[in-house]
This record gives C-alpha cells, structure tokens and sequence, in this order.
C-alpha cells in the first residue's frame, strides 16, 4: 500500500528514537492512523495497535515518515538506541519515494541534499520555534535531575549560574530562580541584559563572568 502525496495521509511511520516516539506512535494509532514503529524493537511502551516492522517496509507502506532527533546532522546511522541493530539512514531514503512527506530533527545538509535528488519532501521540524519552546522543557528538567543528583546540598540558596540566555538559557534560568536558588546569566547581547533584569536574575558580562565564575554552586 502506497499514499499519493495529493491525498489526506491515513498511515504513518515513526522510526527509531528513544521512549518518546513509542508515545509518538501510540498517539497517532488512538487517533485512527495505519501506524508503523520501526528500529523501535526494545519500546516497552508500545500499544498492540502499533505494526512493528522493518525500516523498508514502515516507509513503503506510510504516508508520513518520521524520524527522530538528531537525523543524520552528525552520523550515518538512525538514532535507534532501542533498535536491535544499527541501521543506516541510507535504508529509509532508498525505500522513500518521490514527494513523499518525511519529518526529522536537525537534519544533515548530505541528508537534505539526497532528499532533494529525489523530490522527497523532507522537512525539520526543529525549525519550528514552537516546537522548540517546548522540546526547551525536558531538556531542562533534566538538567535540573542532574544537578539534584550531583551535588549534597539543595539547589535553593544554591549559586547557579547560566551560561547564555537563548531558549534553554531563558527557561532553565527561570526554573532555577523558581527553586529558590541565586542565579546568575552570562550573556552579551544588551536586550538579554535587559530581559536577565527584568527577569529578577544577575546579569554577567565577559568581566563579570571572569569574576564570579569561580565562586559559582552549579555551572
């Protein structure tokens, strides 16, 4: 079965990625979808009405594709760490076809480029400042389990300081002030300087990075 890329998309395949593309799938099946999970062999979250198969046979059969984060930015290999075996992302572009619609995160320009050969509609989805704003919030919160599990004191009254002020910098900076600690925020564009302050937090410049880093908790 095969989707012409003019018609509604009624089946989907996720491919590798952590526990969170086992959810991914299982959101799409409980919403009607064909769905197909490959290189997710080790997903304990995955629901019966989610078709495990084989990369070539997911995207064969799919409308949508997605791929997880990173894709091919910095390897040849799909991210799978719950794949049985490594698999080169070569094995889903081969069975891809043109103007088929596949999804992934910070995408390589070598995997860009094959796409475009091929009239795949590849798209990131990173690029999607929504999507990013809250992909920010995980990742903070793990970095806040971090911090709790590395140190043998509480992160309230604790000096943290964070360095730089973008969409990770912003949130985490406001996590940590939330929790009662002391923080601090090396930026160098005057408007951050502007939003540190008005945000209740310390602002560093270069100097005052130099002077104070030493006497941070947590970095």
């Amino acid at each position: 079965m095969t989707e012409n890329n003019s018609d509604p998309i009624k089946s989907v395949a996720v491919l590798g990625g952590d526990m969170r593309f086992g959810y991914l799938a299982n959101l799409f099946a409980k919403d009607g979808f064909e769905t197909y999970a490959a290189a997710l062999d080790d997903c304990p979250v995955l629901d019966e009405s989610v078709q495990k198969t084989g990369v070539s046979e997911a995207v064969e059969n799919a409308g949508l594709v997605i791929l997880p984060l990173p894709s091919g930015k910095n390897s040849p290999l799909l991210a799978a760490p719950l794949a049985a075996s490594p698999l080169p992302l070569a094995e889903v572009f081969t069975s891809a076809r043109a103007g088929q619609i596949i999804l992934g995160g910070q995408l390589g320009e070598k995997l860009i480029a094959a796409a475009s050969l091929r009239k795949i509609l590849l798209v990131d989805y990173l690029k999607r400042e929504e999507m990013c704003i809250l992909n920010a919030i995980p990742t903070c919160e793990g970095a806040l389990e971090i911090a709790l599990g590395k140190t043998e004191h509480t992160l309230f009254g604790s000096r943290c300081l964070v360095a730089g002020y973008g969409r990770l910098g912003r949130l985490l900076a406001s996590m940590l002030r939330d929790l009662g600690a002391r923080v601090a925020v090396f930026a160098r564009r005057l408007p951050d300087f502007a939003w540190i302050k008005a945000n209740r937090l310390q602002p560093l410049d270069k100097a005052g990075l130099e002077e104070k880093i030493g006497k941070m908790d947590i970095i």
